[in-house]
């Protein structure tokens, strides 16, 4: 058994490295210094950089299963391609090349990951992958839902005695922003019912139920606008697409956001009443500025200037950042993100990519629930598609392409689907490996030194370069983009 699990595990290493990273980012602290944003940016590197070594030192039967992944889409590897080099020709060009470049490679380095779990996916067993990935999600909210109602007790009991606040943005331990949760919850809700639905007796049911209902009471604690517009709009996507197996999939989760909201009412609004009014402290008004755009107006007014002023190559990847605002070192919006800092013929290409995607993933998941409507795998597309559609929903009011546990969930959610596609197709005819396996060798060592490179300077002193951007700038808060502190100009 060791062996056997030792073999699934470095056949499916990309996997397990996205689910080990999606377990610990949000519920480990491992230094206790840095914030979690760095932290989390931190294990991302580590991930990403084994997952490209792995391609460096990989024999040419792995590289041949990236390969595979690829054969029959030449057309859309020439306009990826394309696309990085227009990036790289904007990060050349910009005002600091250095932090261009990093976000270039890192891109470039999601993408290489994206590709590596599509190619273990299409080679393997399907239902294996997708009961660990299933599990691993519903592992990590479990782990999640724990630690925020251990910090509950805390601050329902302990706080007060200590003259302190109620805050409920404490239960977001493990993001740096309660807005970073939403980001995050919106690509998960949609599998945490999964085990329910899918669980033999009611006992199990009903036990497998109580995560998605705790999940949905801190979804409604964020406070988030951006998810529930995400997650009502992956909902109708998937009931249009999916109507077959969509309706109890719809019932589990109205009925676990209903006892989520009731279980939300009763911790936040009735046990603090009945308890004291120093418990109520700071309690969130959820309905506040809830008609308001929390100036992303201004935002993305200033990504418009930076289009009308850089409009073919862009300011330079992660160059909205250059231009301190006060406000946020990115747009909230992918679209004005992408063309302001990349240009607009990158973002067109992108744009192209993106939509043969999702046609190509809308017909995949009309031919699995036509032909197997009762099929955990069935199931399991649903899912993937209301996760990918509220991702990009959630992406174009906020940092979803940012922030580092957003972007690595949404890698292993487009890596799983692809994957998922890939495995339908006709068996892909044998390659040749000698010179192309080079090429991804060299792809592979580049995003390495460009990532190191940017990284460097910062390794090791990053809680006091951030304390000195604190100490220069008095009464400020801390604007995240790569690292918590986002201005790369200071």
């Amino acid at each position: 058994m060791p062996r056997t699990i030792f073999v699934w595990v470095s056949q499916h290493f990309a996997i397990v490295l996205a689910a080990i990273f999606i377990f610990c980012a949000p519920n480990v602290d491992f230094t206790g210094v840095l914030s979690w944003h760095d932290q989390q940016r931190s294990l991302q590197i580590v991930v990403l950089a084994a997952s490209l070594l792995c391609l460096i030192f990989g024999t040419s039967h792995q590289l041949s299963d990236l390969q595979k992944a690829l054969w029959g889409g030449q057309l859309i590897l020439a306009a990826v391609a394309f696309f990085f080099l227009l990036g790289a020709t904007s990060s050349a060009m910009a005002i600091s090349p250095r932090w261009a470049f990093l976000e270039w490679s890192l891109i470039l380095a999601l993408l290489v990951f994206t590709l590596q779990i599509a190619a273990a996916i299409n080679k393997s067993d399907p239902e294996s992958v997708d009961r660990f990935l299933l599990w691993s999600f519903f592992a990590t909210a479990t782990a999640y839902c724990v630690k925020s109602m251990m910090l509950y007790v805390v601050m329902l009991f302990a706080v007060p005695m200590y003259g302190m606040p109620f805050h409920m943005n404490e239960l977001f331990s493990g993001f740096s922003n309660p807005r970073f949760f939403g980001q995050f919850s919106v690509m998960v809700l949609p599998f945490l019912v999964l085990p329910a639905l899918l669980a033999s007796s009611r006992t199990h049911r009903f036990a497998l139920g109580c995560v998605p209902v705790f999940w949905w009471m801190l979804v409604i604690a964020s406070g988030s606008r951006g998810v529930w517009v995400a997650v009502i709009l992956g909902a109708s996507l998937a009931f249009i697409c999916a109507r077959p197996v969509t309706t109890r999939w719809l019932r589990w989760q109205g009925a676990c956001a209903l006892a989520g909201a009731a279980l939300y009412a009763m911790m936040f609004k009735l046990v603090p009443a009945l308890m004291s009014k120093s418990v109520v402290g700071i309690l969130v008004d959820r309905t506040e500025g809830w008609t308001t755009l929390s100036q992303r107006d201004v935002l993305w007014a200033q990504a418009a200037r930076m289009i009308g002023d850089h409009p073919w190559f862009g300011v330079g990847p992660m160059h909205f950042s250059w231009y301190p605002n006060g406000i946020g070192a990115h747009p909230h919006n992918a679209i004005l993100q992408i063309i302001a800092e990349w240009g607009i013929p990158a973002a067109l290409l992108l744009f192209v990519v993106l939509t043969w995607g999702a046609i190509a993933w809308l017909r995949h998941v009309g031919m699995v629930v036509k032909n197997q409507p009762e099929s955990p795998r069935s199931m399991v597309c649903l899912a993937l598609l209301a996760a990918l559609t509220g991702a990009a929903a959630h992406s174009l009011v906020d940092g979803v392409i940012v922030m580092p546990v957003s972007q690595m969930t949404l890698a292993l959610i487009c890596g799983w689907s692809w994957g998922m596609a890939l495995a339908e197709r006709p068996v892909s005819p044998v390659l040749s490996v000698t010179r192309s396996s080079w090429g991804i060798r060299l792809i592979a060592g580049m995003a390495i030194f460009a990532i190191v490179h940017g990284v460097y300077p910062f390794a090791g002193n990053i809680f006091n370069h951030e304390q000195a951007y604190l100490d220069a700038h008095p009464n400020t808060a801390l604007f995240p983009r790569f690292w918590v502190q986002g201005w790369i100009n200071q």
